[in-house]
């Protein structure tokens, strides 16, 4: 966002400095939300990858196993 300082003793300025920096603090704060909402999401979704990956290895070894378990029929 392009600000416009102008000068300072200027009582026509579009912003003070002081308006700039409140609008900047209050960029910060949202800034810094909106990094806390997307790392709360990046560790939900990483502990879903980790739980989905367990559950995928624990159905891999199942199935492997019950294919070992199946006699092999050959064509006569």
């Amino acid at each position: 966002m392009a600000v416009s300082l102008g000068p300072v003793s200027d009582p026509g300025a579009e912003m003070t400095l002081l308006e700039i920096n409140q609008e900047l603090q209050s960029q910060l704060e949202q800034s810094k939300q909106d990094f806390r909402d997307l790392k709360q999401k990046f560790l939900v979704s990483e502990s879903t990858a980790y739980i989905l990956a367990n559950e995928l290895q624990k159905y891999s070894k199942s199935y492997r196993v019950m294919v070992s378990d199946v006699p092999c029929f050959t064509g006569a």
